[in-house]
This record gives C-alpha cells, sequence and structure tokens, in this order.
C-alpha cells in the first residue's frame, strides 16, 4: 500500500508540473495577444489624434488627442511591464521550487544578475535573467544561444546550474562564487579573490537575508 501510494505521489507531482509548464505557455500566448492588440490600440489613438490635428480649428481638439494618445501608451506599457515582471516571478519561483532551491535566493541572484530583464546580455556575453554563458548553457544544459533568451529555458538552466553548485559545495556563499567565477576558482573552501566575485556573493547574500 505504501509503496502505491508513493508511485501515486511521484505521477501526481510530474503532472503538476507538467499542468504548471502547459498554464505558464497559454499565458505566454494571451501575454502576446494583449501586447498586440495594446499596440493596435495605440496606432488607432495615434491615427485619431493626426484626425483631430488636422480637421480641428480648436486647440481643445489637440490638447484632447495629445491627452489621449499619453494616456495610451502609459497604460500599454503599464500592462506590458507588470505582467511581464509577475509572470517570470511567478515562473522562478516554481523553477526553484521543482529542484528544491530557495526562491527568495533565487530572487536575489535574478535581481543582482540582470534585474529580471529577460533579453539582457552582458559585456562578457552572458545571456538572459540568469546570465548564463553561451558555452556553459550548451554544455550543462544542451541550450543554443537562441534558446537562453527564452526565459523558462533561461530559468531551468541557471537554478540547476546553481544547484549543482550548492550540491558541490555545501555552502551557499561558495556556490554564489563557483557560479559568477566558475566552479573551478573555487579552491580549499575560499572564494577566488576576484573584487567582482566578492562584491556579487555579498550583495546577493545581503538581498536574500533581508
Amino acid at each position: 500500500m505504501l509503496k502505491l501510494l508513493i508511485a501515486l505521489k511521484g505521477k501526481l507531482t510530474r503532472l503538476y508540473y507538467i499542468l504548471q509548464i502547459k498554464l505558464f505557455l497559454l499565458l505566454k500566448v494571451l501575454k502576446i495577444k494583449l501586447i498586440t492588440l495594446s499596440h493596435i490600440l495605440l496606432i488607432k489613438t495615434k491615427l485619431v489624434y493626426i484626425y483631430f490635428l488636422s480637421l480641428s480649428k480648436y486647440k481643445q481638439y489637440t490638447v484632447a488627442g495629445i491627452l489621449l494618445s499619453i494616456l495610451t501608451l502609459i497604460l500599454t506599457l503599464n500592462i506590458h511591464n507588470h505582467n511581464t515582471l509577475k509572470e517570470l516571478q511567478q515562473l522562478a519561483k516554481q523553477t526553484a521550487a521543482r529542484y528544491n532551491v530557495d526562491t527568495a535566493l533565487i530572487f536575489a541572484i535574478i535581481k543582482q544578475e540582470s534585474g529580471w530583464k529577460p533579453n539582457v546580455i552582458s559585456s562578457a556575453g552572458a545571456i538572459g535573467l540568469m546570465q548564463i554563458m553561451p558555452s556553459t548553457g550548451k554544455w550543462a544544459c544542451g541550450l543554443t544561444r537562441k534558446e537562453l533568451f527564452e526565459p523558462d529555458k533561461n530559468l531551468d538552466c541557471g537554478i540547476r546550474y546553481f544547484r549543482q553548485q550548492l550540491k558541490t559545495f555545501g555552502n551557499v556563499k561558495l556556490a554564489l562564487c563557483a557560479y559568477n567565477a566558475g566552479p573551478g576558482n573555487v579552491k580549499h573552501g575560499r572564494c577566488p579573490p576576484f573584487k567582482e566575485t566578492t562584491q556579487y556573493a555579498r550583495n546577493i547574500l545581503r538581498m536574500w537575508n533581508q
């Protein structure tokens, strides 16, 4: 009976994560449609403004057109940014839970690495939310450079790779140093004496402990 319950629990857990992924993809499609709709609305608003500007002899029509355009633009930007951040945070939370890594720690890493910008590229060439180098993404996760721009794949790869560092070094600070500078630079139970890595680990630990 116990084995049956354990097997059932495993199947339910797998089904849960599959449904989460499908729900995320559905929300992604809906978000794209919403953004497209908002862009269409913005274009139409601009056309209305141009119409008022060309036909009207009264200043109040021009002002009304300007205000309408500005309001639509603000609403468009707010919808896009709010939904994106909320969606990314939810996905990061789910991925952290899947790999049994503290969510607050992952949030701190993402904040330090990319500021929650999925398309950011560092001067060194690291990509996305978890700032993964293309070479690391390829050998550690089997991802192409293009795939690293996809938030779900970037998070999965980055969090999985960070968990490996936690297992290897058994310490959050050392794992952070390994994630930033490479595991080969963490020797004798100490972080490498790199100013950037020292500041990196310090910033994340501070955010995590707040």
